[in-house]
């Protein structure tokens, strides 16, 4: 272990190893889940697959980047599911002019879902509430939306 490694304060902990995420310095939420850290970055555009089964030792494996517009600085893990909250990518949009970014937060962001798929151009946002998102099966891994006349 290098001098880079060691911490100017520790109470109860020690480092036992290291992982340069692929060269992507930028982490910003951490999730561990059988075995494998799932790293979100805000500046590199996704995340990243650690292996840190031997935590003396972490792997990187892979980087999964996002959507263009958009950073994935929010991971969940539950079980052997893996959310990622592919949010505007704020310093972009700033610039740009696009739209206003305040627009895009109003309300709870846990209030909301993406959708996208075949045949769509463009995704948007559906409110995550029972009346429209009847159905949130976490051990099936489903969730069944029912989107209002207009949105579909």
């Amino acid at each position: 272990m290098t001098d880079m490694l060691t911490p100017d304060y520790t109470r109860n902990m020690r480092i036992l190893g290291h992982s340069d995420q692929g060269g992507r310095a930028d982490g910003i939420q951490i999730m561990v889940s059988g075995g494998y850290a799932y790293v979100g970055h805000v500046f590199n555009n996704g995340f990243s697959v650690i292996d840190v089964r031997d935590p003396r030792s972490p792997r990187f494996l892979r980087h999964i980047p996002q959507p263009e517009g958009t950073w994935s600085q929010h991971l969940q893990t539950h079980g052997d599911l893996l959310i990622v909250n592919n949010m505007c990518d704020m310093l972009r949009v700033e610039t740009s002019g696009a739209f206003d970014p305040g627009d895009y937060y109003k309300g709870s962001v846990a209030d909301k879902v993406e959708i996208g798929g075949a045949g769509r151009k463009e995704p948007f946002l559906l409110p995550f509430t029972r009346a429209i998102v009847p159905t949130v099966d976490l051990a099936a891994g489903r969730i069944i939306a029912d989107p209002p006349d207009g949105l579909d």
